[in-house]
């Protein structure tokens, strides 16, 4: 799987891409207009680590998923990572702010190596309730203190199931600087979105309350098997782009072309290997400058064959480019 991005789109012809390359490798492009392309963004994750999570998503595909969008994420992109059981104040997850700040210590905790006792602080499922009200206002306050004028925020909310209490869309949104933005008079692309991927396997599905915010900030709901990487990724991936104001197009294996990106500054790509079968590092083979590359192994809950990605920034071509992960 790849996620393609282009950095810093040209006044003229702009254009940003997203491409996805996973097991029977999807492709997935976008383009974005230069109001949107030029806002900073800022993205919250915030992840459901209660108990129930062990059965719905055992080889932590959340934790794999929000590592692989945060490699491909350029320096200047604002990025944090909560979870549902730390408390204010009591939080392991550094600050929002730019990931040329915070990457490394964002990467620790979501590390997943082989070895159980090395892995992040985010690996485990230690909360007893779904508090999703308190995960709410911790996502609320980094946002605002992250805001800076002009930027698009985004915030991905992952659980699996109905909510400890009844978490309150009115209680989110008040306060919340980039929603006040949006409701004074503001013509522009909307500064505030967030996306529930909601992960249970039952038919119960995940509280409307969640879905309602969604719903009232343009966001929208994602029902993705968390079993299935190729899944999860392509849920995550929609998410970030349908944020940024972009159509999304998938494609198969054979379809390992890029195409021409004229308007881009740069292209960032996310390569995903989700068989199991690739051998060491996974990383990037073609004839095009590769720079900032980044790549990590994800072992499940069982160890066994892992799940690699790799990140890179490629120089934009007008020709088509075939490209290959190994």
């Amino acid at each position: 799987m790849f996620i393609e991005f282009a950095s810093q789109p040209l006044a003229r012809s702009p254009r940003t891409t997203l491409m996805f390359f996973v097991r029977l490798w999807l492709f997935f492009v976008v383009c974005m207009s230069p109001a949107v392309g030029q806002a900073q963004l800022q993205v919250v994750f915030g992840l459901d680590d209660s108990g129930s999570m062990q059965e719905n998503d055992p080889d932590r595909m959340s934790r794999f998923a929000t590592g692989a969008l945060l490699a491909a994420f350029g320096d200047d992109v604002y990025a944090t990572v909560l979870v549902m059981s730390e408390e204010e104040g009591e939080r392991t997850s550094p600050p929002l702010r730019a990931l040329s700040q915070n990457r490394l210590e964002l990467e620790a905790l979501l590390n997943a190596p082989e070895r159980a006792q090395e892995r992040g602080a985010y690996w485990g499922y230690p909360g007893q309730d779904t508090p999703c009200e308190q995960l709410l206002q911790g996502m609320r306050t980094e946002l605002n203190r992250g805001y800076r004028d002009g930027a698009t925020q985004v915030a991905v909310f992952l659980s699996d199931g109905q909510c400890t209490g009844d978490p309150s869309v009115s209680r989110f949104l008040e306060g919340l600087r980039s929603e006040e933005r949006a409701n004074a008079a503001y013509t522009g692309p909307r500064p505030f979105q967030f996306y529930l991927m909601c992960v249970n396997r039952e038919p119960a599905g995940c509280s409307a309350e969640l879905a309602q915010l969604a719903t009232a900030t343009g966001g929208a709901v994602f029902e993705p098997n968390a079993a299935d990487p190729v899944a999860m990724m392509r849920a995550f991936g929609t998410a970030i782009g349908r944020s940024q104001g972009v159509c999304p197009s998938f494609h198969s294996t054979a379809d390992n072309v890029l195409g021409s990106h004229r308007g881009a500054d740069a292209v960032r790509l996310l390569g995903i290997d989700s068989t199991g079968r690739t051998n060491g590092q996974l990383r990037f083979v073609d004839s095009l400058t590769m720079r900032s590359a980044r790549s990590a192994r994800h072992f499940g809950e069982d160890g066994g064959a892992p799940f690699r990605y790799a990140a890179a920034i490629m120089e934009p071509n007008a020709a088509g480019v075939p490209l290959q992960v190994v």
